[in-house]
């Protein structure tokens, strides 16, 4: 078993309603002092959302970095205090305007574990044949909803088509419950 660093001083450099960035130094095991640079949020749930019929629902998102759109599940960042299934809910609403009938966790994974905690749940989440309201997305967010057949999901994912990292492995986490 490897033995673990020291840390010597932690500092946050920034804060904001989504992330802390943060600045430590530390001490390896064979003496050598370093600094390391990071990102800390509270995580987030990512929705598989599947409908009677067994398609999905994904969302096609603007993606402002990128400036292009990307095929995703629906996802968002849990509030201070929110629970997984409580998160994975209300941005299955809010994104979708549907609501899961049943939630199922399929896995939890560390997105960039060298750079950023961020703790993401994935889940399938049944929903019903109709959305229940409107699209309610935040300022930053332009999407549009897209219904596809699991076989269609997998060509898309191996043509390179969806590129989204979070949705590529929630993907691998779902298979095993899809119909």
């Amino acid at each position: 078993m490897m033995k673990k660093w020291k840390k010597l001083s932690e500092e946050v450099v920034h804060k904001n309603p989504w992330w802390t960035y943060k600045h430590d130094t530390f001490e390896r095991t064979d003496g050598k002092v370093g600094d390391y640079y990071y990102g800390i949020c509270n995580g987030n749930a990512i929705v598989v959302p599947v409908l009677p019929d067994g398609r999905i629902l994904m969302i096609e998102n603007y993606r402002y970095i990128r400036n292009e759109e990307s095929l995703e599940f629906p996802c968002g960042g849990k509030e201070a205090g929110s629970t997984p299934e409580e998160t994975a809910c209300r941005e299955l609403l809010e994104e979708t305007g549907y609501a899961a009938e049943k939630l199922i966790l399929a896995g939890v994974f560390q997105g960039m574990n060298g750079v950023f905690e961020n703790e993401s749940h994935v889940f399938v989440g049944f929903v019903g044949e109709k959305a229940v309201q409107e699209q309610t997305l935040e300022s930053t967010e332009q999407a549009e909803l897209r219904m596809y057949s699991r076989e269609e999901v997998q060509k898309l994912v191996n043509e390179g088509k969806i590129w989204d990292g979070h949705s590529l492995c929630a993907w691998a986490l779902v298979l095993q419950f899809l119909p």
